[in-house]
């Protein structure tokens, strides 16, 4: 550097809105640009012109805009070269761009995502209207799971109180009150085999149904697709 030249730097960066987007698979695709602009400040002391080289570090990936084309351009560094006028400052800045993308799963969206992404026209109303059909689909799924669930908890409990009863079989005498009691727990036994055939029963027709659903599901996210660029 110069004597008597003075350079401070300032950082600056933004995201520039989505301007394309990309639905495929279940996942939407969001597209837009990150800008980083490093702002020069360059102040002359000296009573005459100087004829000025200036080191920028880029970032690798990233294109250089918005700037003047370098004389010259290293492994890590660009050097851009321009005259500083005497007892003058002047700002110098170098702006680089690459494009940044973030990925969301349709399925996990909520109405009013769904509705941030119609406004947005991240979707036209066609492919909007479809999504909002996968989602109440996979809400019927997990509704299905859920009734799965209570019935592996119901069965549990029958289990366990067949347990408690045969332990208590096993404590019983020969005396009248005794052979009554048995009985009963056999007619409790008896009820609860009953009920866990048709817990089985149902249980195999829930499962049926949630692998049925599950690849309808698959399929018509595998056949949604959707583009576009926003201006």
């Amino acid at each position: 550097m110069e004597l008597g030249c003075l350079i401070a730097i300032d950082d600056k960066s933004d995201m520039r809105p989505v301007h394309r987007v990309f639905l495929a698979n279940g996942t939407l695709q969001l597209f837009r640009q990150r800008i980083a602009r490093k702002i020069y400040r360059i102040r002359n002391k000296t009573p005459k012109a100087l004829d000025l080289f200036l080191e920028h570090r880029f970032n690798r990936g990233w294109d250089l805009i918005e700037t003047p084309k370098p004389a010259e351009k290293t492994e890590n560094f660009y050097r851009f070269r321009f005259d500083v006028a005497a007892k003058q400052e002047q700002t110098f800045t170098v702006s680089e761009r690459i494009e940044d993308s973030e990925h969301v799963q349709i399925l996990d969206a909520n109405a009013k995502v769904l509705g941030v992404w119609l406004k947005s026209r991240y979707l036209d109303a066609g492919t909007h209207a479809k999504v909002e059909e996968l989602i109440a689909a996979r809400a019927e799924i997990a509704d299905v799971e859920r009734r799965v669930q209570q019935l592996g908890v119901d069965v549990k409990r029958i289990f366990e109180n067949q347990q408690r009863v045969r332990e208590n079989l096993k404590s019983l005498g020969t005396s009248s009150d005794e052979k009554a009691l048995r009985e009963r727990y056999i007619r409790d036994l008896g009820r609860d085999e009953d009920r866990l055939r048709e817990l089985a029963a149902e249980q195999q027709q829930l499962e049926a149904r949630k692998a049925a659903l599950e690849n309808d599901l698959r399929e018509r996210i595998r056949k949604l697709a959707y583009r576009a660029e926003l201006a």
